[in-house]
């Protein structure tokens, strides 16, 4: 899902701090495990009601109005279903392109995507 990425300094949840709930996915690599915050009235993905770090993600489709902005790019191609197409021309970045793009490194040679759903 698209998001609109805000520096954290200026955001304020004004309510419904009650209704976001967490799940957080087993670990498959190493810490920290993957937690998504939603509404629990809705379902709708939420960002935290006291974020962390300079930037935080809102998304997309919390949204009343037009943000101004357009995505810039795919990430995680490498899960999309066989059946489905991107046609837009926009880059298109794997796990391993993304890490290198946001942390600076590249994941070892030998690194394989696992999923919720493998088995091993």
């Amino acid at each position: 899902m698209p998001s609109l990425q805000i520096a954290t300094a200026g955001y304020l949840m004004t309510q419904g701090k009650d209704v976001i709930k967490s799940y957080t996915a087993p670990l498959l690599y190493e810490p920290p495990v993957y937690e998504t915050l939603f509404c629990s009235k809705c379902g709708s993905p939420v960002p935290s009601p006291n974020p962390s770090g300079d930037m935080l993600e809102i998304p997309a489709g919390l949204l009343d109005d037009d943000p101004g902005i357009s995505p810039d790019k795919h990430i995680f191609v490498e899960l999309l279903p066989k059946w489905d197409q991107i046609l837009d021309g926009l880059p298109q970045y794997d796990l391993k392109r993304l890490v290198r793009e946001r942390h600076g490194y590249d994941l070892p040679d030998d690194f394989r995507l696992r999923t919720h759903y493998d088995e091993d």
